[in-house]
């Protein structure tokens, strides 16, 4: 990857300031714990093992042309100074009466052959997917006897709805599929824009130079940048013009820890009422949720399943 000085490359995703106002500071979108806990033969890393050939995205010139979201509605400029957002009381504890496994999380993690060993996290989220570009959203919780419960309620979604890609979710997603990786995720910093959520895990802030590179041919593929004076790209979403679906979000690694253009840019799970380019999105107030839900060291995972029911 070219111009590696420029990357960072560490578990929170940060900001390198420059020295003068004008100048660019870029960041991998993270790279937390490597990637999906997949078996092998499917994935390698945070992308597919046996890759196949596929067109690349025309780069474009408009600054908001394919990160992988819904595409963005116009929206009114915001105030400079945003109200802080209330707390949405997601910092729960453990029902007492914990006996056993949740019934939803079970089935999924052993119709693909997971034991609840093989997550190594207290926090997990699913996207057991409806129909090919709806899903069901659950957060689980492990406490400390073990048990995972469901921060909603045992057999109940936290939200009723979330969607995925408009073409719905592949073990392969290429640049312009519209479609969603499947797997299970690590997911790196969240991010905000606007008011900061009240929550102790790593956030990044984005601002009205924050830029998301998806132009296959750039060495900054893949990547958050702040300004232009390091600009390879002819394609970059700028972040902040679409304030409604960046509200709230975390990144998902995928095809983060070293940005190969055959694989898509962009992966979120962030905010939205409608199929996506690719992202996972939930209400505004579902994924601000999920951030006050995190703390400073959770290392959360998250598992797109496949439609097979």
């Amino acid at each position: 990857m070219k111009k590696s000085t420029f990357v960072v490359t560490e578990v929170i995703l940060s900001v390198i300031l420059a020295a003068s106002v004008g100048a660019a500071a870029v960041l991998a979108l993270d790279i937390k714990s490597g990637g999906n806990i997949l078996p092998k033969e499917w994935f390698a890393d945070d992308k597919p093992q046996t890759s196949q050939t596929s067109e690349k995205s025309t780069p474009q010139e408009s600054s908001t042309a394919a990160a992988e979201i819904s595409a963005p509605e116009e929206s009114s400029t915001a105030e400079e100074e945003t109200p802080e957002p209330t707390n949405t009381g997601w910092k729960l504890t453990a029902p007492s009466d914990l006996s056993g496994q949740p019934t939803e999380l079970t089935t999924y993690l052993s119709d693909f052959g997971y034991t609840y060993d093989t997550l190594d996290t207290d926090h997990f989220i699913l996207v057991a997917t409806t129909s090919l570009s709806s899903a069901n959203i659950y957060c689980y919780q492990r406490s400390e006897s073990g048990y995972w419960w469901n921060i909603a309620g045992d057999g109940k979604a936290v939200t009723d709805k979330g969607y995925i890609g408009d073409n719905g979710a592949d073990f392969e997603v290429a640049p312009g599929s519209d479609k969603t990786p499947l797997g299970i995720y690590s997911l790196g910093s969240g991010f905000y824009c606007g008011g900061k959520p009240q929550t102790d895990y790593p956030l990044y802030a984005i601002t009205e130079n924050t830029l998301l590179v998806d132009d296959p041919e750039s060495g900054y593929y893949n990547q958050f940048v702040e300004g232009t004076e390091e600009k390879d790209w002819e394609s970059a979403v700028k972040m902040a013009d679409d304030k409604k679906s960046y509200r709230y979000g975390l990144v998902v690694n995928y095809n983060t820890s070293s940005p190969d253009s055959e694989y898509a840019a962009g992966i979120f799970m962030c905010c939205g009422d409608k199929p996506t380019h690719g992202s996972i999105v939930v209400p505004e107030k579902v994924m601000q949720g999920i951030l006050e839900w995190l703390g400073e060291d959770s290392n959360p995972y998250i598992f797109v399943t496949p439609l097979i029911r």
